[in-house]
Formats: structure tokens, sequence, C-alpha cells
């Protein structure tokens, strides 16, 4: 197929050998927001099953995490997760699912 759903997934990504099972930047490319629409994107069309949609819920929950735990600024516009965590911030709430 010349077009492709994740451009920048490779095998790598996928068959982990050596130093890259410590390699946290393709863990987190792996578990990504791309990843967990391709995942409903081809269970729509059905070239997969749908469970896989399971696994694409599970990516979109482990990017919110993600961006729950690495916050850099106190507020950020778009996605209140990025923000710095706070009582009465969303962070409890997703921590708690």
């Amino acid at each position: 197929m010349t077009h492709r759903v994740m451009k920048k997934f490779t095998n790598k990504h996928v068959h982990v050998s050596g130093l890259n099972k410590m390699n946290a930047k393709l863990a987190v490319q792996v578990l990504s927001q791309s990843v967990g629409s391709a995942l409903c994107y081809l269970t729509a069309l059905n070239y997969l099953p749908s469970s896989a949609s399971n696994t694409a819920d599970f990516c979109t929950k482990i990017v919110d995490l993600f961006d729950s735990l690495n916050s850099r600024v106190l507020m950020h516009r778009t996605k209140p997760l990025l923000s710095a965590a706070s009582s009465s911030s969303k962070h409890l709430d997703e921590w708690r699912r």
C-alpha cells in the first residue's frame, strides 16, 4: 500500500530487542493517540476484530496518564492534563480511573 495509517510506525516498534527494550520513546510512540485512532479506523473497516477497540481505548488512557504525569506548565490552554496537578484539576479523577 502506498498510503499508511501510521507513517512513523516501523518494525522496531513491534519487534523489540536488545537495548530497544529499555527505550521509553518507542513505548510512548506505540501507546499513542495516533495508534489508538488507527486501531479504531482499522476496526471500523473490518481489517481488525472488534476487540481491537479495547486496545485503542487502552492507548488513549495511557496517553492521558502520560500527559498528567508530564506537565511542564502551570496552565495549558488546550489540554488540561498537561497543566500542573492541583486539588481542583482533572488529574485526581484521571488517576482514579
